[in-house]
């Protein structure tokens, strides 16, 4: 369990944390956000020196276990790992991103909703030199893949990050297939 206090300092913190290459974040629906802000009576953007409000939450609004199932394709079905995301999603105003810190001490103190799960995302550079950009890598690469002389509807799908090697494929295609990281691997087919 995490005092309430600790949790305001934790989210004035995580609003204000540059993005680092290779941290991990994780997606919040806005409503269930929206919600915890008010219960805690903090600003939606607070400023580094800001100091967190340490007045009694607002019972009112009390957020309940985190819910992001609104952000997943199907509602909740999109499996842990994979983080199927529903399409078209907008930065703070369906989701907003939280450090790990945070994310944890919002999960011990109000748990995680039944048809939700973590939605963690890497922080990556796009472009090069001068135009280099740091962010979050929301949508990830969905890739179906399947064993040579099995059928095109007997597939596993899994999902892979712009900064994932093939090596990496090549271990989640041995681990889907319960075959040895030492097996011979090949792309047959590759379909764009």
């Amino acid at each position: 369990v995490v005092a309430l206090n600790e949790l305001r300092q934790l989210y004035v913190r995580s609003s204000n944390e540059s993005l680092r290459v290779g941290d991990s974040w994780y997606l919040i629906g806005c409503k269930w956000m929206n919600k915890w802000r008010q219960y805690a009576g903090v600003s939606p953007f607070p400023h580094a020196d800001d100091l967190p409000t340490s007045g009694p939450p607002d019972p009112e609004h009390y957020p309940g276990p985190v819910d992001n199932s609104q952000l997943l394709r199907g509602n909740g079905s999109g499996g842990s790992g994979g983080s199927a995301l529903a399409p078209a999603l907008y930065d703070t105003v369906d989701y907003v991103a939280v450090n790990a810190a945070l994310w944890k001490g919002l999960v011990a103190q109000y748990g995680l909703a039944l048809q939700s799960h973590a939605i963690e995302r890497q922080v990556i550079s796009v472009g090069e030199g001068a135009r280099s950009e740091t962010r979050i890598e929301v949508y990830r690469h969905e890739i179906r893949l399947r064993q040579h002389g099995s059928s095109r509807e007997n597939y596993v799908t899994r999902f892979f990050s712009s900064m994932d090697t093939l090596a990496d494929v090549k271990r989640a295609m041995c681990d889907a297939f319960d075959c040895p990281n030492n097996h011979d691997v090949r792309v047959w087919e590759m379909q764009l």
